[in-house]
């Protein structure tokens, strides 16, 4: 949407309605313009189904919500039923009864901002490059039930500065953090068994790491790369 600057020039009695919080919005505070506000609606763009029990919706705003229960459906690289939209959604939530992000599920949605899972979320795995390449998101935090972080899950997510992993994740897949180079340090929970093959490589600003001693397995350059880690701490 574009306005230009000039477009009321002299037209010193219009009063423009505006949605609260929109582009016209705020063209008309900076340009000093008559104005009459009314609550904005999000109105619905497209939905469908993304699982046996699982359903989408996609929203004006850039939201793209996940409701429904159960499991995802598994994807390849934009066969996604949303892909058509991958370069504008800015914000995903997923509803606190799905159980599984499926595989590719949001992989090269490049400007999402922010990924929100509802209170009282049962999510318990997070699937193959589900969240992969999302380039402005700068903050993941994980249900208290995720039990398994996917290969290449957030990979490349290179704003992402800060991640919690709960408590009740059990193994952390090949790549699943790789090229974070935003993440500055990680606290991997004492219910992690297994971290994967490059879990945390080329993560180049990570300074720290907390492994605990439930760890059991820490495969072949899983923090390679990591030139400016200065703290490891195996507990």
């Amino acid at each position: 949407t574009y306005i230009h600057t000039a477009a009321f020039r002299n037209s010193t009695k219009v009063n423009v309605n505006v949605a609260d919080g929109s582009y016209a919005y705020k063209y008309v505070i900076n340009n000093g313009i008559n104005h009459t506000v009314r609550p904005y609606i999000d109105s619905v763009i497209a939905s469908g189904s993304c699982g046996a029990n699982a359903t989408w919706t996609y929203y004006a705003s850039g939201k793209l919500v996940i409701s429904g229960s159960g499991a995802m459906d598994n994807y390849a690289m934009g066969t996604q039923p949303w892909s058509v939209y991958n370069n504008k959604i800015k914000h995903v939530v997923i509803g606190k009864d799905i159980t599984t992000v499926g595989d590719y599920a949001f992989a090269y949605a490049h400007h999402v901002e922010s990924v929100t899972f509802e209170e009282g979320s049962k999510l318990e795995t997070i699937g193959a490059l589900s969240f992969y390449y999302m380039l402005y998101a700068k903050e993941i935090n994980l249900p208290e039930t995720v039990t398994k972080i996917g290969n290449l899950a957030f990979g490349y997510c290179s704003r992402l500065e800060n991640v919690y992993i709960p408590n009740s994740v059990t193994s952390i897949g090949d790549a699943a953090f790789t090229k974070c180079s935003s993440l500055s340090q990680i606290k991997i929970p004492n219910s992690v068994k297994s971290i994967g093959i490059g879990a945390f490589s080329s993560c180049t600003s990570l300074t720290q790491v907390t492994i605990p001693s439930s760890v059991t397995e820490i495969h072949v350059g899983a923090f390679h790369l990591c030139d400016n880690m200065t703290d490891l701490f195996i507990l």
